[in-house]
């Protein structure tokens, strides 16, 4: 991805650019318009001062999704098929002519059905027409009639087009297309304008100032507005100021007072509508309310009552244990009984439960014992009660503030985190030798050692646990082990490494930070994360191109 101008995917094989799937447009990249979100998955773009990212990502987290690049260049989107045991999808092939990073040149469309394919636009004739009547495109066309932007250019309208390179191009958020058109005709060095986002009608402002490359006709692609002299232009210029104005932008400006109040009565319609179902709303829960009264609120034994004997053990009687019946998994009931404070929100609010319901009461319980406090007796002017409390020291990097002093005599903070953690986790007393596994927390990811085919040679990466063909990761592609006694560890300065038999070190994570509780977690991601434990920033990712 280059985030230069409008982020844009490029395929390259070292510096050489052989496609270009182009911008982001909020649905698509603008090549390829036809690979939108489908019913298994959805992407995800952001670009904004501090990153630029792309997310591609199953709608279930069940579904098992990839995506491969071949060594000819074949894109594959794949879906883990259950019934069959394979994966199966469709290919963006680069086969199309048009598909060759501007084999046109500048400011000529491409389009194989077209003969010849390469197009120079209205208002441009090509560089070389010797070189064009052999079919050589790659100088591109140059104009016809100069520019004029003191006394007004115009622009043509190109539909169902592939983007040109947005690398030196620029973006305005949030703002009209006859808004854009404005902030190119008032810039002598902009060259063409579109749509940033397509979406909910379309939106933002793209804007180019250099030639245009790599534009081809694409089913389901953009308008472009190119930059012409005004005798070229699809309209007539404006006689008042000599610039090419579009008739809507003209009636508009001219209309402002009826624009208002169609804004206004919008508006009003809009807040009408809100207070009345807000109106409603605040009605049903009042009478809800008042229902709730007549609840009879039975208590059962809190976690240090004395009630709780050898006949009226918690595994009997607590939570909702005692209103189960032997074949029911989830109810709703108009009497809530139960312990307060230790019943899920559902039930105590809406009196609905299910075999969920005990997971949340048994962890109140749980969180008492650990942190030495009592859940409904929990005062804390920052917190509600004693789960807000824990969140609060949890997602503030104290977690471990949370545990009763009394528990240090009998375990060290070190050995608590070792309780805490997961089977998804390898810290510096827990580590992984050849032979076990690592597993993330769906169980979607495994890491472990694995032999290639045939090979005796033994590798540490990362599979699919339903797919272990499918090798997605490797860490030491290079420089494999030659037996089965390879270790994964935490070294006392923080870092992964991966030791074959004499302990030497075939691979390490190389990090230069000193973490404190160092721990590494295969996310369900398929990244494998080195991070300082409890803490949820200034995580070093070893595996991101797995995301």
């Amino acid at each position: 991805m280059d985030p230069h101008g409008s982020p844009q995917l490029f395929l390259k094989r070292g510096p050489v650019i052989l496609y270009r799937f182009g911008s982001w447009n909020g649905v698509a990249w603008t090549g390829f318009p036809h690979l939108k979100p489908d019913r298994y998955s959805t992407r995800n773009f952001v670009s904004n001062e501090k990153e630029v990212f792309f997310t591609y990502y199953a709608r279930n987290s069940s579904d098992l999704l990839r995506v491969t690049l071949s060594p000819s260049g074949v894109v594959q989107r794949l879906k883990w098929m259950d019934e069959t045991h394979t994966w199966v999808g469709s290919s963006a092939k680069m086969d199309n002519e048009c598909s060759n990073y501007s084999i046109c040149g500048a400011y000529a469309s491409c389009n194989t059905n077209n003969l010849p394919m390469c197009t120079c636009f209205k208002g441009f004739v090509p560089k070389s027409q010797q070189q064009w009547s052999i079919f050589n495109w790659s100088a591109g066309c140059i104009r016809k009639t100069p520019l004029d932007c003191q006394h007004g250019d115009g622009f043509v309208k190109y539909e169902a087009v592939k983007l040109p390179d947005t690398s030196h191009s620029s973006t305005v958020k949030y703002i009209s297309l006859v808004q854009c058109k404005k902030l190119c005709i008032n810039n002598c060095s902009c060259t063409a304008y579109a749509t940033l986002d397509i979406r909910e009608g379309g939106s933002g402002c793209l804007l180019w100032f250099t030639d245009l490359f790599d534009i081809a006709n694409v089913m389901g692609g953009q308008d472009l507005y190119v930059r012409v002299a005004a005798s070229e232009a699809d309209i007539e210029p404006n006689p008042r100021n000599g610039t090419q104005v579009d008739p809507a932008y003209e009636k508009n400006t001219g209309n402002k007072k009826q624009l208002l109040i169609v804004k206004l009565t919008i508006s009003l319609t809009v807040v009408t509508t809100l207070s009345f179902v807000i109106l409603c709303v605040r009605g049903k829960l009042r009478r809800k309310g008042e229902d709730l009264l007549l609840f009879d609120l039975g208590m059962s034994p809190k976690a240090d009552s004395a009630e709780l004997t050898e006949e009226n053990q918690l595994g009997k009687n607590f939570g909702m244990a005692r209103i189960f019946g032997g074949n029911e998994s989830q109810a709703n009931t108009n009497r809530i009984v139960g312990t307060y404070g230790y019943m899920s929100p559902e039930y105590a609010i809406e009196g609905i439960f299910s075999i969920k319901s005990d997971v949340f009461s048994f962890g109140v319980l749980l969180l008492e014992i650990v942190s030495g406090k009592k859940n409904t007796g929990f005062y804390q002017t920052a917190s509600l009660n004693l789960l807000g409390y824990a969140w609060a020291m949890w997602t503030s990097d104290k977690g471990l503030e949370l545990k009763d002093p009394v528990l240090e005599v009998v375990a060290s903070s070190n050995h608590i985190i070792e309780l805490i953690l997961a089977s998804d986790t390898i810290t510096p007393t827990r580590f992984i030798r050849d032979g076990e596994t690592l597993v993330s927390s769906p169980e979607i990811f495994e890491l472990g050692f694995f032999s290639p085919g045939n090979s005796t040679k033994r590798y540490l990466g990362i599979w699919y646990k339903k797919s272990p063909e499918t090798v997605v990761w490797v860490a030491n592609r290079n420089n494999p082990i030659i037996d089965r006694q390879g270790v994964l560890t935490i070294i006392n300065n923080g870092n992964l490494v991966l030791l074959n038999k004499t302990k030497s070190i075939i691979w390490s994570s190389n990090t230069s930070r000193t973490v404190e509780n160092p721990v590494a977690q295969l996310l369900d991601s398929g990244n494998l994360v080195l991070k300082d434990n409890f803490s949820t920033g200034n995580t070093n990712d070893y595996a991101k191109s797995l995301s």
